[in-house]
């Protein structure tokens, strides 16, 4: 859904998917391409991004209720998009030979991450800040991207996974803490770091209340 209420989904009814939006009273085809889009994304200003298979590539396209825009504009695979709450878009590419993260703000492109390893799980703050993990160290951490810099958040050497940012700017993510794969849930408030799981067993697939 987008924030005024239209409805965004993929169909197969002309034997290639497009991306179909719903106002309430009209299906209009938005992408009308021979090759396959999927995963349509809403920004809070109510633009739309998706993914779009084109000559053997895959590419990030944005329409703004008028135009579409090709973002990505590489002869790699882009994919795994997501809106930040101040409207810009991040997603994962391969085109440097491992998943890095790119950010666009409407007119530049900036890549983001520096490893050499491959970027998963991209997050973005409330306050506009991204976050992801990636193996750059020997062990996959949790790194942050504020605009201009990235840090990384490393509470455990054996693992960091799945960030994840409340309304209020707290995180949560899990750790790895030993080789029976005891998963931990903790969230980050602040500077304070809390292991709130705190359980023998596996503890996973966390999500934030709105």
């Amino acid at each position: 859904w987008s924030a005024d209420g239209r409805l965004a989904w993929m169909s197969y009814r002309n034997n290639n998917g497009d991306i179909y939006v719903w106002d309430g009273e009209d299906v209009v085809n938005i992408s009308q391409y021979y090759g396959d889009d999927s995963h349509p994304r809403w920004s809070a200003d109510g633009r739309l991004s998706w993914e779009s298979i084109r000559v053997d590539q895959l590419e990030i396209m944005v329409w703004d209720g008028e135009q579409i825009i090709n973002v990505s504009k590489n002869s790699s695979w882009d994919s795994f998009h997501l809106w930040g709450p101040d409207g810009r878009l991040a997603w994962l590419s391969d085109r440097d030979g491992h998943l890095t993260a790119y950010v666009w703000d409407g007119e530049t492109i900036t890549r983001v991450s520096q490893g050499d390893s491959d970027v998963m799980n991209l997050a973005w703050s409330p306050d506009g800040r991204l976050s992801w993990q990636a193996n750059d160290s020997g062990n996959i951490d949790l790194y942050i991207w504020d605009g201009e810099q990235v840090s990384k958040l490393a509470e455990n050497p054996a693992g960091d996974f799945g960030p994840a940012w409340s309304a209020d700017g707290r995180l949560a993510w899990i750790v790895e803490t030993g080789a029976d794969r005891d998963w931990e849930l903790y969230v980050r408030d602040g500077d304070s770091v809390s292991n709130i799981s705190g359980s023998p067993g596996s503890d996973r697939d966390h999500v934030w209340s709105p």
